[in-house]
């Protein structure tokens, strides 16, 4: 116990210390106080995330300990389903309309209440070429991986790649155990592949490929890449399969969005694809009946924006009205959306352009926007789409039905109705801000605007809006105005997003 004296000595002393000499010593005590139970709860944390961590590894230990047994002991022949192919019969040349007047007479045009459909694509093939590796020890070295344009590299370590002698059950199960003893090494090459999908804005199928560009790091054969690239998209928790015949090994998935022009098999609610160059003469698989437990994700091709890949960039030239427009294009991105396998007609509704091309396009509509009517509006930007563009029909330009994203409508050659609906639809959302859906009329495409306003002219009527029809490839039609080949048939709605 301290002596009543030594604490007045002491409180003495204190009175004489200046207030800017005490202040720090006060403020510091709640301050250290602070730090230690950030100190605590930081520690709390990282037992926590230890804990959580453990439970997961055993959750995926357990899930790969049943998965295995479906591998040794449940598989199933499947008979492959052809998609079938369509060639809609378009005009070949561009439609013109003689009188542009407008119309003051309204007129529905009925909607064909039946799913609605969508047209069949040929996938591009697109070749990547590989880093030769780099050594720097005899365990392991540093090979590069290329994707589009973009780089980074993967940890190759020979002594940890399983091999695949034979196909069968026996030996895929022993592939997928060899992989699954280096769990953590495999752990940071996925890591790796997951930062370059959020760094460069991937979508599913973005990933997908990624995943099979990687698998080529590590392996020669097809068949192991086949199979390497099945583990990194289980792993990302897509609900992946893989399947195989006497030859070869190929990966299986369901996609969110219907494909045509590709092989699949049906299981239970799902529609599992083949994703393979000589996908047309496969007839039929053995695959397994259990999916992975827990994984539900469908690959999507689904595109909000263009993934920021890189490659040489080119310059190419569009006149409008003796307006020259120079746009610039990046070779990554142009391949890949070369790979598009044939989908739904509305994923190539979403990216629109890409920022370089929009600005341009921006600084010639915004001024000239200014002060117009919606109508009006809308009249600009379908005159723009109708002359533009050189028409040709998809089978004189490619030798195929094939859909286009806008990006591709500025860089190829020509482009025909349904291109240009998707770009329409684009000015239209950019510029105006109003609601679209896309009309598929038989051998026909084009657009209904949702005007929230009355107004005079061609229309359909969809979930209780009047949406005034626009097309974009009727050579100076304006807004309401519709071939009369098209007024008696009916138009299969494809909702948009907006």
């Amino acid at each position: 116990m301290i002596a009543y004296p030594t604490l007045m000595i002491f409180f003495s002393a204190c009175r004489k210390l200046s207030f800017r000499v005490l202040l720090p010593l006060l403020v510091a005590l709640p301050v250290f106080s602070q730090v230690k139970k950030q100190e605590e709860l930081i520690n709390q944390f990282e037992k926590f995330k230890s804990g959580a961590q453990q439970q997961h590894q055993s959750f995926i230990d357990r899930n790969d300990s049943l998965f295995l047994q479906f591998l040794q002991q449940s598989w199933k022949k499947v008979n492959l389903i052809r998609s079938e192919l369509r060639s809609p019969l378009k005009p070949s040349l561009q439609p013109t309309l003689k009188d542009s007047l407008r119309s003051p007479f309204s007129r529905e045009v009925e909607v064909d209440t039946n799913q609605v459909g969508t047209r069949n694509l040929l996938s591009l093939q697109h070749n990547l070429q590989m880093d030769d590796p780099v050594e720097y020890a005899s365990v392991s070295y540093i090979k590069g991986l290329q994707f589009y344009g973009i780089e980074s590299q993967l940890e190759v370590k020979p002594h940890l790649l399983p091999e695949l002698r034979v196909i069968s059950p026996k030996s895929i199960a022993e592939f997928y155990t060899g992989l699954t003893r280096n769990k953590d090494y495999w752990a940071e090459q996925l890591a790796v592949l997951q930062n370059m999908r959020s760094k460069y804005l991937l979508n599913d199928w973005g990933f997908y490929q990624l995943s099979s560009k990687a698998a080529h790091v590590f392996y020669e054969s097809s068949n192991e890449r086949k199979l390497l690239s099945w583990y990194i998209l289980l792993r990302a928790g897509y609900k992946v399969k893989i399947g195989y015949n006497e030859e070869l090994v190929y990966l299986l998935f369901p996609a969110k969005e219907k494909l045509y022009g590709t092989p699949y098999f049906k299981e239970d609610d799902d529609i599992f694809y083949v994703m393979e160059e000589n996908r047309n003469a496969i007839q039929d698989l053995q695959t397994y009946n259990n999916n992975y437990p827990g994984n539900s994700k469908s690959v999507s091709f689904a595109l909000s924006e263009y993934p920021l890949l890189q490659g040489d960039k080119f310059s190419k030239s569009h006149q409008y009205k003796g307006i020259d427009f120079e746009f610039t294009f990046n070779r990554g991105v142009l391949d890949f959306l070369s790979t598009y396998p044939q989908c739904d007609l509305r994923v190539y509704f979403g990216p629109g352009l890409t920022s370089s091309n929009e600005k341009k396009l921006d600084d010639f509509f915004q001024p000239k926007l200014k002060g117009l009517s919606k109508r009006e509006s809308i009249d600009m930007l379908l005159d723009f789409c109708q002359h533009a563009f050189p028409y040709a029909t998809d089978q004189s330009q490619f030798g195929k039905e094939k859909y286009l994203f806008s990006e591709q409508s500025l860089f190829f050659p020509a482009n025909d109705c349904e291109d240009r609906t998707i770009f329409l639809s684009y000015l239209i959302k950019r510029y105006l801000k109003l609601e679209t859906v896309a009309l598929d009329f038989p051998g026909h495409v084009n657009l209904g605007v949702f005007l929230n306003e009355s107004f005079t002219g061609t229309y359909i009527t969809y979930i209780g809006k009047k949406y005034l029809i626009c097309d974009p490839t009727y050579i100076n039609a304006k807004s309401g105005m519709l071939s009369s080949e098209y007024l008696s048939q009916k138009a299969k709605i494809i909702p948009l997003t907006q």
